[in-house]
């Protein structure tokens, strides 16, 4: 509440502009082993690489913030090295607000819980990295960032309209055999989901999971006009939220989660049906 009020004494005059670009820092890690799925690197599985950025600037026309999101876990410190760090988001942050002085940089985590960084490769395995290896990573973005607010921005006319809700996802009534988390012993699938319409042609989805990367896509499928950022780690955190195809296929992704119960395989299908239905809410 305090954040709240603070914001609310000191509003300012300013236009808000949305753009789109890609980055390849990320890398799928769903590795198909003879034995099933591993987390390892996967280059032949084609992700979606799409990034975001959005900037509040004020009458004088300087940017005041950024706001950038791209679909990739923050790991680059993987797996031993254990040195605390923003990782690559805290490091294309700074360099944003080099670009842009006196503004606010914000990372927003876009659909990538089966995308780890690209630049922890080494042939087939993850090899031990180093915080050079951050910074690369952190500069990449920040430079598709810039590129994106330098070529490709479009002024958003604002008006604000939110609704949140919960979804319950369809448990498989079976019990888990791997990946169970301390705590998982919720026998309801049930989630805050989130839908922000900033704008006729921009909204903000946000589910409290990490939301695997084509399911980021779908959800987007689900909106034919403008812009649509899908987010995870939402209000919250349940595990991971798969899409069919890995729940068929298994692994981490497919299990790790809150609950008692593995997914069922419509899980998909029920979620993007309550996603449009709070989207319908807010366009009647």
């Amino acid at each position: 509440m305090l954040c709240v009020g603070n914001c609310m004494s000191s509003l300012k005059e300013g236009t808000m502009e949305v753009g789109t670009g890609e980055t390849y820092i990320g890398m799928n890690r769903r590795q198909k082993k003879p034995n099933g799925i591993a987390i390892g690197p996967n280059p032949g599985e084609e992700i979606d690489r799409l990034t975001y950025a959005l900037t509040i600037k004020n009458t004088d026309g300087k940017v005041e913030a950024v706001i950038f999101s791209c679909p990739c876990h923050p790991v680059v410190l993987y797996p031993s090295n254990t040195r605390i760090s923003a990782d690559y988001p805290g490091v294309a942050r700074a360099e944003i607000e080099k670009r842009f002085p006196g503004a606010t940089a914000m990372f927003l985590q876009g659909p990538g819980a089966d995308i780890n960084p690209a630049v922890l490769v080494a042939d087939d395995e993850y090899r031990d990295t180093y915080y050079s290896d951050v910074l690369l990573t952190g500069r990449i973005l920040e430079n598709d960032t810039y590129n994106i607010i330098q070529k490709g921005m479009k002024k958003l006319e604002i008006s604000i309209e939110s609704i949140a809700d919960k979804i319950i996802l369809p448990l498989s009534g079976k019990p888990k055999t791997q990946f169970t988390l301390k705590n998982a012993d919720i026998v309801q699938g049930e989630i805050l989901a989130t839908v922000m319409s900033l704008s006729d042609s921009f909204r903000i989805i946000g589910l409290e999971g990490e939301i695997c990367n084509q399911l980021g896509v779908r959800i987007r499928g689900l909106f034919a006009n403008g812009f649509t950022m899908v987010l995870g780690y939402v209000n919250g955190w349940i595990g991971y939220i798969p899409t069919a195809k890995i729940l068929q296929e298994g692994g981490y992704e497919s299990i790790c989660s809150d609950f008692a119960e593995p997914y069922a395989m419509n899980i998909e299908e029920v979620l993007l049906e309550r996603i449009k239905a709070l989207q319908m809410q807010i366009d009647k």
